[in-house]
């Protein structure tokens, strides 16, 4: 018997409607319908939830249910590659600041974190596109959509406060425009992300 199916079988021996089996679990009547009807899956904390609820042990929630079990195994897979991208982005982000904020002096070690702070970025890319393709969703990229952004940004800010460029107003309109743009381009891009990442939630 398929994983929805028996989900199915057991809310209605439970005599529950699909809303109060949503209520108990704080989650929405179409999420419910969705896991019935194999649209998507509970992740690991709810099936516990569904396995005490329905008074039946996991073994027999995913007895024989191969959909479930590649689910299983793709969410173990995400979640590795996710703390993979989590190192990536602190490394990334500590390269930055040597790179921006405090300019080593020695150009051997300027080199050196500006070529980790690239493989970083092409490594992020890499980790997003993986994830994009097992999940089949679009994934938020830190190191293309805020990382980038942010060392331009700061790198224009030194600029401007640099005194040498006090008296070049050509070059700090340009600097200036730039900066702004830059920073209505992080905070849209993010706000509209967390926008539909809430959406998409609900």
């Amino acid at each position: 018997m398929r994983f929805g199916d028996r989900l199915r079988n057991e809310r209605k021996l439970k005599n529950v409607n699909q809303s109060e089996v949503a209520e108990y679990l704080h989650v929405s009547r179409n999420t419910i319908s969705n896991w019935e009807n194999e649209r998507s899956y509970p992740d690991i904390e709810s099936l516990i939830k569904l396995s005490d609820y329905y008074e039946v042990s996991l073994d027999v929630l995913l007895k024989e249910d191969k959909g479930m079990k590649e689910y299983l195994s793709k969410k173990e897979f995400i979640e590795n590659i996710k703390m993979i991208e989590c190192f990536v982005n602190i490394a990334f982000i500590v390269c930055m600041f040597f790179w921006i904020v405090i300019k080593p002096s020695n150009t051997y070690i300027f080199i050196t974190f500006m070529f980790i702070s690239i493989i970083c970025e092409i490594a992020s890319v890499l980790i997003n596109k993986c994830r994009e393709k097992v999940q089949n969703t679009e994934v938020y990229n830190f190191a293309l959509t805020s990382g980038l952004p942010l060392i331009f940004i700061v790198s224009g800010v030194r600029f401007l406060l640099n005194p040498n460029n006090a008296h070049n107003f050509g070059k700090l309109s340009i600097a200036l425009i730039s900066i702004c743009f830059l920073i209505f381009s992080l905070v849209f891009y993010n706000v509209s992300y967390a926008w539909k990442y809430l959406k998409n939630k609900k």
